[in-house]
């Protein structure tokens, strides 16, 4: 092998993940006439014209604090959801509308996918299983059918959860201090990505994953405190976004919490395990109209058979140290996303007032239904990692080795 081509080795796994997303996204992304997400949907009726109106303010060199256009006026940029702050959504200030929207879902799909691929690694894994296991979570159903309805937001925080658990897999290990501002970089973007429901459920799956790693090991607390540092950084640097996003939360109507019957809609339906292997069973919202129950894309958790069966031999491959906490992530997950199957009166949905999904008589934990239902998919493909290949021990000497498209704006 030449000394270029050993170079240039490293960079394969992420030109494949490059390659992959050309293959799903290139003719899109080479036309203006086009958008990506379903005509109709909440890309139309919300996120083009959000995007619209403050960037083009912005453009002017205006910072817009308040939307005349919706309603008689509404706060915007206190608006988790205008993401003014978030850097990949400055594409909007060189690109028109549908080029910047379609572009940043496709370099969001590659994010989650390299992300993927760079914390399996840090795990152990393979290059082959952490490159297969980085394909399975960018186009997996928990993250991928975000697209038909073109959830920015949801995409563009999504891709940011391998990458916070690489840090703490880090910190974890090695107890440097660069991980956890590392940490505190990538909630910041989250937070600035726009879906503070979304970060909520990524801090409790983080939390959760802490305890798992943590809590038989020496200097437990420490570590545990250098997560939470995590959140309390990316607090001081989003403060300008997560301040007025707060204060404007108190002055509306879900400021003071929501009903019960409200809080755990969108839990997981038990039918919907089956989407781990057939994605259309209950419809595909295209030549089939979804169905089931909520909406198809919060409902899928679809992975693929090869996806599924690797996860399988993952688990039963899972040592008895606790080496693979993905395991535990995976049923603590289910267990959350279904709550109990007791059907209430006043829904259909499965609840239980011991899970997040159910919160209490009133929660203001989110401002919609519960989204636990993409956790059972993201846990399975970094178990399928496991089964993928074979693993060896985290890098560093850290205390686990001690102890479909259509017309758009232009």
């Amino acid at each position: 092998m030449s000394d270029l081509a050993r170079r240039l080795r490293p960079l394969l796994p992420a030109a494949v993940l490059a390659a992959a997303v050309l293959i799903l996204f290139g003719r899109i992304l080479l036309s203006s006439d086009f958008i990506l997400s379903a005509a109709g949907e909440d890309l139309d009726g919300y996120y083009v014209g959000m995007r619209q109106f403050g960037f083009s303010e912005l453009k002017r060199g205006n910072l817009a604090l308040w939307n005349p256009l919706l309603f008689s006026g509404a706060p915007y940029f206190a608006n988790f959801e205008s993401a003014l702050l978030y850097p990949p959504n400055w594409l909007h200030m060189l690109l028109s509308p549908a080029r910047a929207i379609n572009l940043g879902i496709a370099l969001h799909a590659f994010m989650a996918g390299l992300f993927t691929f760079l914390w399996r690694r840090r795990r152990g894994s393979s290059e082959l299983a952490a490159l297969l296991s980085g394909l399975i979570y960018m186009l997996s159903g928990p993250y991928f059918m975000h697209v038909f309805p073109g959830h920015l937001s949801n995409l563009c925080v999504m891709a940011w959860v391998p990458l916070l658990f690489l840090a703490l897999d880090a910190w974890f290990d090695t107890s440097d201090p660069g991980w956890c501002l590392l940490g505190a970089f990538v909630v910041t973007m989250q937070i600035l990505a726009g879906h503070p429901q979304y970060v909520y459920y990524t801090a409790m799956g983080a939390a959760l994953y802490a305890f798992l790693r943590l809590h038989r090991e020496p200097g437990g607390i420490r570590l545990a405190l250098g997560a939470a540092a995590m959140y309390a950084g990316a607090a001081l640097l989003s403060a300008v976004q997560l301040l007025t996003g707060v204060q404007a939360l108190s002055e509306l109507t879900r400021g003071v919490g929501s009903q019960h019957h409200f809080a755990r809609t969108f839990a997981l339906a038990p039918e919907n395990l089956l989407t781990l292997l057939a994605p259309n069973l209950f419809g595909d919202m295209l030549a089939l109209p979804y169905f089931g129950r909520w909406h198809l894309w919060e409902q899928s958790l679809f992975v693929g058979v090869t996806g599924l069966v690797l996860a399988a031999i993952g688990a039963a491959g899972a040592d008895k140290k606790g080496r693979r906490p993905e395991l535990a992530m995976a049923a603590a997950a289910v267990f959350l996303a279904l709550g109990s199957t007791r059907r209430s009166t006043t829904s259909s949905t499965p609840t239980s007032p011991a899970t997040p999904c159910s919160g209490a008589r009133r929660s203001s934990s989110s401002s919609r239904g519960c989204s636990w239902p993409r956790w059972p998919g993201w846990a399975s493909t970094a178990c399928a990692a496991g089964g993928a290949g074979p693993s060896r021990r985290p890098r560093g000497r850290g205390r686990s080795e001690r102890c479909s498209p259509r017309r758009g704006p232009g």
